[in-house]
């Protein structure tokens, strides 16, 4: 079988494999990039780091994210327990807890303050926290109806102490969703509880997606009716299996049929141009991506036709999107290099 037949069916073969799929994963987050038992600040993983920032007040002794397996990721239904694989995001408490880690040190002879999905709710402004972790940019270039699903516990405090889900649509943050409170176990651990939120149009085709996790404690009053002993800790947020779903690369099959643009030859050696049909169309700029989603390529567009010369790509399927003046996808299509 020559080069040429071979790369058509494989184009084939994976234009018929992603259309036979009406919800597709595209992107999920496990925390597999670390194996840190306790106490861990940052996180780097396979997706790339995610980036803790401050979203408002923060006291002296504010709550604080962490990446460790003091919080343990349980599937949905199951009771909170800390100290095992696999890892999970969850708010703790510092050294400066002015009543929690008092009460681990003397009851449970901790060593760290990581313990897991736990707050310090006192009544203090010192312990006021507003604080996010934002994921790494999440490519949707060839994505629509986009569905964002995790599993997380988070304790009942009348609503002040909670946690909140924000959308980057590549410019700017939003509120996307606020997940009910959910129940704690005889145990005093929180239930792992699945949500699921729809996330809005524009992230459709949009190569510049992210999310974020913010935790708020509120401190003008002690709310957690648990915490009023201050002996049985008070749960908080954990987040884990963040997973990202989508009609994945919907009617790529007839991408090529763009009635806007147009990539010739087609297969081609590398080099390649791209035409826009339509001269009333305002494009801005057109962009490559290969079948990962990974953007390799991308030009302003000046006049109705751009060369493109891409000999330090590898060989394989590609797909490119015309992009108008207000950002909206007005072409699309694909082709093989192959040589």
């Amino acid at each position: 079988m020559n080069k040429r037949i071979t790369s058509l069916l494989i184009g084939a073969i994976v234009s018929l494999s992603i259309m036979s799929k009406a919800q597709t994963v595209i992107w999920t987050e496990t925390w597999s990039g670390t194996s840190c038992a306790e106490g861990c600040q940052t996180y780097t993983g396979p997706n790339g780091a995610w980036t803790v920032v401050s979203t408002g007040k923060n006291g002296n002794d504010s709550n604080v994210w962490y990446f460790s397996e003091m919080e343990t990721g349980m599937g949905r239904g199951q009771c909170g327990t800390g100290g095992g694989s696999p890892p999970t995001a969850h708010v703790g408490i510092t050294t400066n807890s002015p009543v929690v880690w008092p009460i681990y040190q003397t009851f449970n002879s901790a060593t760290y303050p990581d313990q897991g999905a736990i707050i310090d709710d006192d009544n203090n402004e010192p312990t006021r926290t507003n604080s996010m972790i934002e994921s790494p940019v999440i490519s949707c270039a060839f994505a629509q109806t986009i569905t964002l699903s995790f599993n997380y516990i988070e304790g009942k405090s009348a609503g002040n102490d909670y946690a909140t889900v924000w959308y980057y649509d590549g410019s700017a943050w939003s509120l996307l969703a606020t997940p009910p409170e959910n129940d704690s176990c005889s145990n005093g651990e929180g239930l792992w509880t699945n949500y699921s939120v729809t996330l809005p149009v524009s992230a459709n085709y949009n190569p510049n997606v992210r999310i974020g996790f913010n935790w708020t404690n509120d401190t003008l009053d002690v709310d957690d009716s648990a915490f009023d002993n201050y002996f049985v800790p008070v749960v908080s947020f954990a987040v884990d299996s963040i997973v990202l779903t989508a009609a994945t690369f919907t009617g790529i099959s007839a991408m090529n049929d763009s009635k806007n643009a147009e990539v010739y030859p087609n297969p081609n050696n590398g080099k390649f141009t791209i035409e826009v049909k339509s001269e009333e169309l305002r494009v801005k700029n057109i962009e490559i991506y290969n079948v990962l989603g990974e953007q390799v390529k991308s030009e302003e567009l000046r006049v109705n036709n751009v060369d493109f010369e891409m000999s330090g790509q590898p060989d394989g399927l590609y797909l490119y999107r015309v992009i108008n003046e207000d950002g909206s996808l007005v072409g699309s299509g694909k082709f093989v290099i192959e040589r």
